[in-house]
């Protein structure tokens, strides 16, 4: 055999072998993101929303998340931002408005709003996480974290009830998409049916206005 065509196999076996995981996140996909800051509240603190979502969102910091997941076990949604992000200011605009989606979130999720370059120390399973600086200017060392070393805003990332990364979903995603994506994590569906068959089966329920 030639040396391409042993290359080409190593890689065709290599192909084979992609985790499941992996897979979903490929077909969860990336959308529109772009190329700042103050921020209080242990580092994590919203985008000044409008005053419907100040008023429907249940927006909470990281420190209360981890306080009211003490108390009653729930799934957390973090939306990692930086303030010169303008599709994250698209998606708190016409994403976080959505009345069906936001009290499918706040049913299911303690929600988070994370600043990707907070200068604030955080907690996370017994081990400080701080701001960071690099060539680019810096971030923080737990986004960095949370999203595996892919700094992209805005992201997602969804927790499970233990504080367990479930994944990091990258880029825009409009209010249709977050419901399915939220529902498809929010109900337990992620650990028994792949995402191309509960993407082809979720049905925008009756009501739900884009």
């Amino acid at each position: 055999m030639s040396r391409l065509g042993a290359c080409l196999a190593i890689f065709l076996l290599i192909g084979l072998n992609v985790t499941e995981s992996i897979a979903q996140e490929n077909l969860l996909g990336k959308k529109g993101t772009t190329p700042k800051s103050g921020v209080t509240a242990k580092g994590i603190t919203p985008r000044t929303p409008s005053r419907s979502q100040a008023t429907t969102v249940n927006w909470v910091t990281w420190d209360e998340a981890i306080e009211l997941n003490k108390k009653e076990k729930k799934k957390i949604l973090l939306d990692v931002f930086t303030y010169w992000c303008g599709w994250c200011k698209k998606m708190d605009a016409e994403t976080f408005t959505n009345p069906y989606l936001i009290k499918y979130l706040n049913d299911n999720y303690y929600l988070v709003k994370f600043d990707a370059e907070s200068k604030e120390t955080l907690a996370y399973k017994g081990k400080e996480f701080r701001y960071v600086r690099t060539s680019k200017g810096g971030h923080h060392e737990l986004a960095e974290e949370f999203l595996r070393g892919h700094l992209s805003f805005p992201s997602l990332v969804f927790l499970d009830e233990n504080l367990e990364v479930i994944q990091p979903i990258p880029g825009y995603r409009d209010a249709e998409e977050l419901l399915m994506i939220s529902s498809y994590f929010g109900s337990g569906k992620y650990k028994e049916t792949p995402w191309s068959i509960f993407q082809k089966d979720f049905k925008i329920p009756e009501g739900f206005k884009r």
